[in-house]
């Protein structure tokens, strides 16, 4: 299990950077910038982002395949390829489960576990969290579930 302790601007639910009251941009703890980096890697797709053609899982590419078996296995490996691809979090510390819910839809579970530092320097170790998505493939766009 990897050690994160690199730390981003901190960004609220709604993706939009957060102020604090002094007007600063405060850091996000580094597990949370791990969250943050693994739900932008899963929901972009390549060409998405003009300075990298090839980031993200390219789960878009698979909108309109009509075969869930394909869709099923297609998912998982496009996000492991994109972790694996970008070095955001070890290939080890992750894990993509594609569960079929209904005749056209899929949920999408990212799971990750890791060992992060704290802002003091302590270390958290097997802490996770889960991302989830369901994945209405024939039609649309990756959409992500919330705990809110």
């Amino acid at each position: 299990m990897a050690l994160y302790y690199l730390r981003d601007i901190e960004v609220g639910v709604d993706g939009d950077l957060a102020v604090d009251e002094m007007g600063n941009l405060p850091l996000a703890t580094a597990k949370d910038s791990c969250k943050h980096g693994m739900k932008f890697l899963v929901s972009t797709d390549f060409g998405q982002l003009a300075s990298e053609t090839v980031f993200g899982s390219n789960i878009g590419s698979l909108i309109g395949v009509t075969d869930m078996n394909v869709v099923l296995d297609r998912v998982v490996t496009l996000v492991m390829e994109g972790v694996a691809r970008q070095g955001l979090m070890s290939p080890n510390d992750v894990q993509v489960l594609a569960i079929p819910i209904a005749h056209d839809q899929i949920l999408l579970l990212v799971r990750v576990k890791g060992q992060f530092m704290d802002e003091n320097g302590e270390i958290h170790a097997d802490d996770e969290f889960t991302l989830k998505y369901l994945f209405p493939y024939k039609s649309s766009r990756l959409v992500e579930i919330t705990d809110d």
